[in-house]
């Protein structure tokens, strides 16, 4: 598919998924939610989780080997829009040093932005809809969501330990904005960075 064709796809396929359109957004089996936290209870990383209604509570351990709180929330009962499509899981950390500010990528309240929702869904959604089985779907997942909570959570440990007001530039991340964020999508679609 040459590259303007995957950005109208991308983009035909993104407004779709806002407006819930059955034709490109697949019903998702209601045990993927299951899995997918099996998958983050099983995790290597992952310590000392416990089950708390829809809360996973548990360390998260650092490449470096320092045990890191977390909260992790995946609603059972929503899946996606109108039913239909994956939702990204909810994370939260309490710790001090993490800097909650939008420009850091945490809100107020302690949830980290640890994925754009709209790449959550059209990634997974797409693997779903290529054949891929549901539990190494919910494994791809929970390695994802791995991935990119330690990585948010470095990110501010080297600001807090190097006394960093603004976040790096250099740090990446998606802009401020449905609409900036969704044409970062589109072109890490159009140029084969985002499968």
């Amino acid at each position: 598919m040459s590259g303007s064709n995957k950005w109208i796809l991308a983009r035909w396929y993104l407004r779709d998924m806002r407006r819930g359109n059955p034709i490109t957004m697949p019903a998702v089996d209601p045990h993927f939610n299951l899995m997918l936290r099996d998958s983050l209870l099983e995790h290597e990383r992952l310590h000392n989780c416990r089950i708390e209604g829809h809360w996973i509570h548990c360390k998260l351990e650092m490449r470096s080997g320092v045990l890191v709180p977390i909260r992790v929330r995946i609603l059972m009962s929503i899946l996606g829009l109108n039913g239909k499509g994956f939702y990204a899981p909810e994370v939260y950390c309490d710790e001090c040093w993490m800097t909650r500010n939008i420009d850091w990528h945490v809100y107020n309240h302690g949830e980290l932005c640890w994925v754009f929702n709209r790449e959550w869904t059209y990634v997974l959604n797409r693997r779903y809809s290529s054949g891929i089985k549901l539990d190494d779907l919910a494994d791809l997942g929970a390695q994802w969501l791995v991935r990119n909570v330690e990585n948010l959570i470095n990110k501010h440990n080297v600001g807090f330990c190097e006394s960093l007001t603004e976040w790096l530039p250099e740090w990446g991340g998606y802009e401020h904005g449905i609409e900036k964020a969704e044409d970062q999508l589109i072109k890490g679609i159009q140029l084969g960075l985002i499968r």
